[in-house]
């Protein structure tokens, strides 16, 4: 019997759309979007104001699990592209509830229902506003963002935000709000973030 040298086996991890991730080794806790390809590699959207340019990418707050590098940021839509390492792969499952979803643009409107699945909140709520227009973190103006009324806290910002019964991605997780009328949430188009980073879902 003769054996044969073989190459190192390779194994490989799953990353799941809202997965928790850290990319500032314990100062900015935030979560992975929905997957996208740019520029023939696959990754996730993340938040903008959570990325740092080119910096590394560790899932939850491990610092020994690097799963991806940063390259681009767009702070007009407050969004970033994460390319994933070799050894990771990116699903269209969601995090919380292993929810299969469509690489597909959600057609939002005013009381439509959404979901979010970020690091700390997976839950629903309704669209009240498809032209939120405010003031990122880093002082840029974005406009044509989307409130609605679903639960979230910090870390939860680049949560998958999708259609409660399509399964379709709307976008991605930005700010909460608090008013003397209570407490709502903002979030950034998939549409506005896929043109503004030359994303394509899939």
């Amino acid at each position: 019997m003769v054996f044969d040298k073989i190459e190192d086996i390779k194994y490989e991890q799953d990353v799941d759309a809202g997965t928790p991730i850290n990319t500032k080794f314990g100062s900015s806790n935030s979560s992975f979007g929905y997957r996208a390809i740019r520029d023939g590699e696959m990754g996730f959207v993340m938040s903008g104001h959570a990325a740092i340019s080119m910096g590394i990418v560790s899932l939850y707050d491990d610092v020994n699990n690097e799963c991806g590098q940063i390259k681009a940021i767009d702070e007009s839509v407050d969004a970033a592209f994460c390319a994933l390492f070799s050894d990771f792969t990116a699903t269209n499952l969601t995090f919380d509830r292993f929810i299969p979803l469509n690489p597909v643009v959600e057609n939002v409107y005013f009381g439509s229902e959404v979901s979010l699945c970020g690091r700390f909140n997976s839950g629903s709520g309704t669209v009240m506003s498809t032209n939120y227009n405010y003031v990122g973190s880093s002082g840029v103006m974005i406009w044509g963002a989307v409130q609605a009324t679903y639960t979230s806290q910090p870390g939860d910002s680049g949560g998958v935000i999708y259609g409660t019964n399509s399964h379709n991605i709307a976008g991605i997780h930005a700010a909460g709000i608090t008013s003397s009328s209570g407490k709502t949430a903002v979030f950034i188009p998939a549409s506005s973030i896929n043109r503004a980073l030359s994303l394509t879902m899939y």
